[in-house]
């Protein structure tokens, strides 16, 4: 992938061959470049380059192109796997590596190592999106679901008006709501540069109407990135920050971190500027709970220490801004919002946008449920019952 001067791309210069058979081992470097996992593992593109010399003619004739992979499927991940782990144990951390199903309908990231990758050469290269749902389900694994506006018809720049965006936003929050998400746990959100026609806004909007309709899924962030040199220190490059109990030792277990997933205790942001602690609560519970009560009345708070002095916090109730605060000489920013329920389900959540006006951080919401009055279903892993 990329242009000539990038240093992931492999130029190979090709020699007149006296069969006219062509060969190349494009994974060849697995071994001499171990320190990033060898180019094979984040293998993007052939580009075949035909240059005639100056007043000459040049012309190709492709008669058979074979690509042949050595290992594959599950095969793949126990081999990412072993050299994850001994890049991780370079950086004190524990990687855990797991796939992506981006045959089947739309994207789905895996938050599972042990759900096995699908076999789509046994199936005849034919998956269904539910078949493919119910292979993450039977394994017990959690799965996100991706960039949930995309849609091909819309992707084209300039071919869609801002209207069309607003009104696409609003029809597939209504076939996700009918639908349930397809049993997602969690949603891509945090796309600060937006993707493709649409914008940050219209994910956050998405994301704020099925919070109030009483479907309670994780938004996270990511880069998304299929390349390894791009998006990682500008651009949409969000990380997710996962919320487990200080009492665990390292490595903190997969089934630790899915919880922690599933409960939506997950904050998201940019890790070039995010170097601060969040502590985000209401009624004694984390971001992610659900607060049944009959209580009218809540009180949510914002912390964040080791702040810029000029970044500013924002509370958003309902889907609205609803009170901004500014970090002060000290980095400390702190914020409390006095939420009144005015309706069966309620939800706050909290933003973060540094001196230039880009947003850094989001939680995920508290959610707040009328007694009597909300009909709707809550986890039992999220359910927070107060008088």
């Amino acid at each position: 992938c990329g242009g000539g001067d990038n240093p992931h791309t492999e130029l190979i210069k090709i020699e007149k061959s006296p069969d006219g058979i062509y060969k190349f081992d494009i994974s060849r470097d697995a071994e001499s470049r171990q320190s990033i996992g060898g180019l094979d593992n984040v293998f993007d593109t052939v580009l075949i380059t035909v240059a005639a010399r100056r007043g000459g003619f040049a012309e190709i004739s492709l008669d058979k192109f074979e690509i042949n992979a050595k290992y594959g499927y599950d095969e793949v991940i126990k081999r990412q796997r072993k050299i994850a782990d001994q890049i991780g144990a370079r950086y004190g951390v524990k990687p855990f590596v797991t796939t992506e199903i981006s045959g089947a309908g739309q994207h789905k990231n895996v938050f599972s190592t042990f759900v096995p990758v699908i076999d789509y050469e046994a199936l005849g290269y034919s998956v269904s999106e539910q078949a493919a749902i119910e292979h993450i389900k039977k394994h017990g694994g959690i799965f996100a679901y991706n960039h949930p506006l995309d849609n091909s018809a819309l992707n084209k720049l300039g071919q869609i008006s801002r209207e069309e965006c607003e009104r696409h936003v609003e029809n597939t929050a209504k076939r996700l709501i009918d639908a349930e998400v397809y049993g997602a746990d969690l949603m891509e959100v945090a796309f600060p540069e937006g993707r493709r026609v649409f914008t940050f806004e219209d994910y956050l909007r998405l994301w704020d109407i099925i919070n109030a309709s009483g479907i309670f899924i994780t938004a996270y962030g990511d880069s998304d990135s299929h390349h390894n040199d791009r998006n990682w220190f500008s651009g949409n490059n969000f990380a997710s920050w996962i919320g487990v109990s200080e009492e665990l030792s390292y490595p903190v277990c997969e089934e630790e971190l899915a919880d922690s997933m599933r409960k939506g205790r997950v904050y998201m942001g940019d890790p070039v500027y995010l170097k601060f602690g969040v502590g985000f609560g209401a009624d004694g519970v984390e971001m992610g709970s659900v607060v049944l009560s009959s209580r009218k009345g809540h009180e949510v708070r914002l912390k964040i220490t080791d702040a810029k002095e000029k970044y500013k916090a924002r509370i958003i109730a309902d889907g609205v801004s609803v009170k901004e605060s500014m970090a002060d000489e000290l980095g400390e920013l702190s914020v409390t919002y006095e939420y009144i329920s005015e309706r069966p389900l309620g939800f706050v959540r909290a933003e973060v946008y540094n001196e230039e006006g880009r947003c850094i951080m989001l939680t995920n919401p508290i959610y707040f449920a009328k007694k009597g009055e909300f009909l709707g279903k809550i986890p039992e892993y999220r359910l927070y019952e107060i008088e």
